[in-house]
């Protein structure tokens, strides 16, 4: 099972992939988001 995380505040957004154990596998902090940056998180076949 995996485990997506968002710490938003007002000037940027904390964004973590994590393993059921707690390993991340993907961090990124962001000022603002593109919206189709979840899309490309959700289609990306390097994660899996």
């Amino acid at each position: 099972m995996l485990f997506f995380g968002i710490n938003h505040h007002a000037g940027q957004q904390t964004i973590s992939l994590r393993e059921q154990q707690g390993d991340v596998l993907l961090a990124r902090q962001v000022s603002h988001v593109h919206p189709g940056f979840y899309n490309s998180l959700t289609n990306s076949h390097s994660l899996w």
